[in-house]
Parts: C-alpha cells; sequence; structure tokens
C-alpha cells in the first residue's frame, strides 16, 4: 500500500487526476449523482464573494481604529515621527540580523 503525501503537490496532481479517471468510467447517472452529493457537501465561494468579505472586513477594522483615536485609547503621531522610529529601528535590528556588526 502506498502511502500518499497530501502535502506534496506531486502526490495530490496524481491523486486528482487517478479520481479524473475513474469519473469518466461512471454511467452519467451516477456522475450527476456524484455531483449533487458534492455540491450539497462543498461550498463554492466566488471571487467577488471573498473581495466583498475583505472589503467589509478592513472596513469594521478602519472603524475601530477611528474609534479608538475618537476616546483617546489610542495616541497618534505624525508621518515624520513615524519615519524616524522606523529608521533607527531597521538601523538597530538589521545589521545584527544581517551578522554585520
Amino acid at each position: 500500500m502506498k502511502i500518499i503525501d497530501f502535502s506534496c503537490r506531486r502526490d495530490r496532481s496524481a491523486v486528482v487526476e487517478r479520481i479524473k479517471k475513474e469519473i469518466r468510467n461512471l454511467e452519467p447517472t451516477d456522475i450527476e449523482a456524484l455531483l449533487r452529493d458534492l455540491q450539497n457537501e462543498y461550498v463554492m465561494h466566488s471571487p467577488d464573494d471573498d473581495e466583498i468579505s475583505v472589503e467589509a472586513e478592513w472596513g469594521a477594522e478602519i472603524d475601530r481604529r477611528v474609534q479608538e483615536i475618537e476616546e483617546g485609547t489610542v495616541g497618534r503621531i505624525s508621518g515624520k515621527d513615524l519615519r524616524r522610529s522606523t529608521e533607527a529601528l531597521f538601523c538597530r535590528t538589521w545589521p545584527a540580523k544581517l551578522n554585520i556588526l
């Protein structure tokens, strides 16, 4: 018995091809039943649904951040200060990670 590693793309492709071959040998009524079962078991989301979901999540995140600023639970910094602190952070951490120092 061969053990199939489904994390390996090559093994998954081989399994899918084997399944397709088996389906081609089925009677049309069996194919229809299989397709109905698969449609009932698996919900396929359209890319549009995913895009709408992502946009909604970002909208909620923006609202949450604006509320935090308005309530004063987080502080704001200027773009200039952000750039300065980011550059300082990278100057401290990157050379060490690259074994330059």
